[in-house]
């Protein structure tokens, strides 16, 4: 339990009306609409009081924003499940709320849906026009790492971390890799043999960890001339899944 204050400015927001009229809310499990996509962007616009020429303007507008020209006579069916997100997304922002909530925006999308999905919302975000204040919820760590200023993290309905994506600290003084490629344990341990190392085999390849006088460039020199062919390197030392894994799993 707990009390959120809105302000616009200095000024406090005091009534739930004033509050929906900027706050805009997307769930996960999106309901089914029916028409055309223009025609439901215009619906929208015109609920929030947007009439006549404004209300055309502004559905053009966010249809070609969110990428939707060709699109724009496409019903329900006809659209994939990224497409339909982006929808929902321009029906929301038709009426240009000051805050924008996404509950797993990326759960139903494949990779690259997911890239151009969280590169659009860093363009709203970072808009010179018609900026908006977008907040989503994820598991997808890495990929929200990349456009994220700030995370959360949640624990049992309570926040047990809240801080700037360049905040991330390395707690433990430790250089953490994530790889995989043609090799085994063992042939990895006998390539690191001269320095002390912890190795963690799980389904998705290796977790390496070292002292932090180790660099990730050196790790990858080594394994480059061990002739150990390598597929995936990742430097996760002041990542959100390192944070993640050591304080909060």
């Amino acid at each position: 339990y707990g009390e959120i204050q809105v302000f616009e400015g200095t000024k406090r927001i005091k009534t739930y009306e004033e509050i929906k009229q900027r706050i805009a809310f997307i769930p996960q499990r999106i309901d089914r609409w029916f028409g055309s996509v223009e025609s439901q962007i215009s619906f929208c616009a015109s609920i929030k009081g947007l009439t006549k020429e404004e209300n055309k303007k502004q559905t053009q507008f966010i249809i070609h924003r969110l990428g939707l020209t060709n699109f724009s006579n496409h019903t329900w069916s006809e659209l994939s499940s990224g497409y339909k997100l982006r929808v929902e997304i321009a029906k929301t922002l038709v009426w240009n709320p000051k805050v924008l909530i996404l509950d797993e925006p990326l759960a139903n999308l494949d990779l690259l849906a997911q890239e151009l999905l969280l590169q659009d919302l860093r363009d709203l975000v970072n808009s010179q026009k018609r900026p908006v204040t977008i907040i989503l919820s994820s598991q997808q760590l890495h990929e929200v790492e990349t456009v994220a200023d700030q995370i959360v993290f949640l624990k049992n309905g309570r926040a047990v971390y809240n801080g700037g994506i360049n905040e991330i600290k390395n707690t433990d003084e430790s250089t953490t890799i994530e790889l995989d490629g043609d090799f085994n344990y063992s042939e990895l341990m006998n390539a690191f043999c001269s320095i002390e190392i912890k190795i963690e085999q799980n389904s998705s390849g290796f977790t390496l960890s070292c002292s932090h006088k180790t660099k990730a460039q050196n790790i990858l020199k080594t394994l480059v001339s061990k002739n150990i062919k390598v597929t995936y390197f990742r430097d996760i030392t002041n990542s959100t899944k390192k944070l993640f894994n050591d304080k909060y799993q």
